[in-house]
C-alpha cells in the first residue's frame, strides 16, 4: 500500500513538472548588441563626450594652478628665498590642492556614471517596451539577456528559434549587421 502511494505520488509529481514545463516558454536576446545599434545611443555617446570634456576642463584648470604652485615653490626653494614657516605653509597649500584635485577627479567619475545612467533611461525604456511586445506576441514567459555587460555570454547554448534579438530589432526599426 505504501509503495502504491509512493509510486502514485512520484507519477503525480512528474506530471506536474511536465505541465509546468509545457506552460513555460523562454527566449533570449542580446541587449548589448541591440543597444549598440539603436540610433539613440549615438546621441547618448555624444552627450557623454561633451559632458566629459566639460568635467575634464574643470579639472585641467585646477591641475594647471597646482602645477604653477609647485613651480613657484621649487623656484623659491632653489633661491633660498623663503622661511621655514613659509615653506611649510606652501607645502600644506600644495598638498591641500592635490587632495582637492583627487576628490574632484573621483566626483567627476561618479558624475559621468550618473549622467550615463540618466541618459540611458529613455533608451532602455524603449528597448524594454519592445522586448515586452515580442514576449507578449510570442507568448514567452521569460526573455533572458544572453550577455552581461562585458560581452560574455550567460547562455552558453540556446536553440536559434528561441533567439528573439532579430524580432526586437525589427520592432525598434534597426537592422543588425
Amino acid at each position: 500500500m505504501k509503495k502504491r502511494i509512493l509510486i502514485l505520488g512520484l507519477i503525480l509529481a512528474f506530471g506536474m513538472v511536465s505541465v509546468l514545463n509545457a506552460q513555460t516558454k523562454m527566449g533570449f536576446t542580446n541587449v548589448e548588441l541591440l543597444l549598440n545599434y539603436m540610433p539613440e545611443m549615438k546621441n547618448v555617446q555624444q552627450s557623454l563626450a561633451r559632458y566629459e570634456e566639460q568635467l575634464q576642463a574643470q579639472i585641467s584648470q585646477k591641475q594647471n594652478g597646482y602645477q604653477k604652485k609647485i613651480e613657484e615653490y621649487q623656484k623659491l626653494q632653489e633661491t633660498n628665498s623663503m622661511t621655514q614657516a613659509d615653506s611649510e605653509r606652501r607645502v600644506t597649500e600644495i598638498q591641500k590642492l592635490e587632495q582637492e584635485i583627487q576628490n574632484e577627479v573621483q566626483q567627476a567619475e561618479l558624475d559621468l556614471l550618473k549622467k550615463r545612467e540618466e541618459l540611458l533611461v529613455p533608451v532602455t525604456a524603449k528597448l524594454q517596451e519592445k522586448i515586452d511586445e515580442v514576449a507578449r506576441e510570442g507568448n514567452f514567459t521569460y526573455i533572458i539577456n544572453n550577455t552581461v555587460g562585458s560581452g560574455i555570454p550567460t547562455i552558453l547554448y540556446g536553440m536559434e528559434t528561441m533567439d528573439v534579438t532579430d524580432q526586437i530589432a525589427a520592432k525598434l526599426g534597426i537592422r543588425l549587421e
